[in-house]
């Protein structure tokens, strides 16, 4: 008889389990679903507690995504500014051709911008995004009145804040 050592029994519970899961999903959701809405505070507490021990790793691993899924974004896009040619992603911006962005990314947030434009087809995305570096982005801002402040004459430049 053999004899599994702690690491290869762990691994073959986890498959069990997740066999299991995969098997009962409906159940075990809607079970869990009927538990929470008995008591959500004691739910909310239990993922405070969560969210405070692993908050470190949770950061982390929301960086590492929210940094994967801006390099795809940037190599759909051709990975360099389509004014000067700059080409170091570090100072690469993604920018919304007729404006808007920060609002987009306020509604919808920056994963689900990232994600929309990896699943765009090519015309619609030359018409929506581009690439540009830092310093091209400030300046197509001053150009298209996009800035929040004042010109010379002393008026509000933005056309979308009032």
């Amino acid at each position: 008889m053999v004899r599994l050592n702690r690491e290869e029994k762990l691994k073959r519970k986890r498959e069990s389990q997740r066999r299991y899961f995969a098997k009962n999903k409906d159940k075990i959701n809607a079970k869990r679903r009927a538990c929470h809405a008995k008591n959500p505070e004691r739910f909310r507490e239990q993922h405070q507690k969560w969210y405070r021990k692993y908050r470190e790793r949770e950061i982390l691993k929301l960086r590492e995504r929210q940094h994967v899924l801006r390099k795809a974004v940037m190599k759909k896009l051709g990975n360099k500014c389509v004014r000067c040619g700059f080409s170091d992603w570090r100072a690469l911006q993604i920018d919304h051709i007729d404006g808007g962005g920060n609002k987009e990314k306020k509604e919808i947030g920056q994963d689900k911008m990232y994600r929309r434009i990896l699943t765009m087809d090519e015309k619609k995305l030359v018409n929506h995004y581009q690439i540009l570096c830092a310093n091209c982005n400030w300046i197509k801002k001053h150009e298209m009145q996009e800035t929040v402040g004042h010109n010379l004459e002393g008026t509000r430049t933005s056309k979308f804040i009032q």
